[in-house]
């Protein structure tokens, strides 16, 4: 809900999106690859697609042997989002 209202009320202030992903374990939050742990993209993609359509954005923790697994998926929920 605070990121939704967030998005909201900034949203023509928004020039780039961070896309990042994690991991929960021994009570800490291990930051991976965009796609590779829990992070729900769903509400943020919806929000691009429908209020900011041309807005880039960066992938976190992003190599050689990640990068177009991450970005394909990120390009693939943003196709399918409402």
């Amino acid at each position: 809900r605070v990121i939704g209202e967030a998005m909201d009320k900034l949203c023509d202030r928004i020039a780039v999106v961070h896309i990042k992903d994690f991991l929960p374990g021994d009570g800490k939050l291990k930051s991976v690859a965009a796609g590779a742990g829990k992070m729900d993209y769903s509400a943020i993609l919806s929000f691009l697609k429908a209020r900011k359509p041309y807005v880039q954005a960066t992938l976190e923790n992003t190599d050689d042997t990640n990068a177009v697994q991450s970005r394909e998926l990120i390009e693939r929920l943003y196709r399918e989002a409402l």
